[in-house]
């Protein structure tokens, strides 16, 4: 499979349903929206949110090898990694 140049953001084309709260809604993940989620969303998103979320975060220590490991990971790692990359969208300024 062929990847983008460094420089070059990963195109993801994806869409996660979020039933984060009562009343759940439909997110669609992108960086602007990962650096949006609070503590609390994180804690109570299932883990395939949690695995798409981080997916559109593309964050630049995971490589396609890392996210096809995300789905098997423990919940706890999946939560610290999507704080970690809701720091890195902020810091984008997302």
């Amino acid at each position: 499979e062929l990847r983008d140049p460094p420089h070059k953001p990963r195109k993801l084309h994806m869409t996660a349903l979020a039933t984060i709260a009562p009343g759940a809604f439909s997110r669609e993940f992108n960086k602007a929206s990962v650096a949006s989620l609070s503590h609390g969303h994180i804690a109570r998103m299932p883990r395939e949110q949690l695995v798409e979320a981080l997916r559109a975060a593309d964050l630049p220590l995971l490589d396609e090898e890392a996210l096809g490991r995300l789905p098997k990971l423990e919940r706890s790692t999946l939560e610290r990694l999507l704080f970690l990359a809701r720091r890195c969208c902020r810091n984008q300024g997302y």
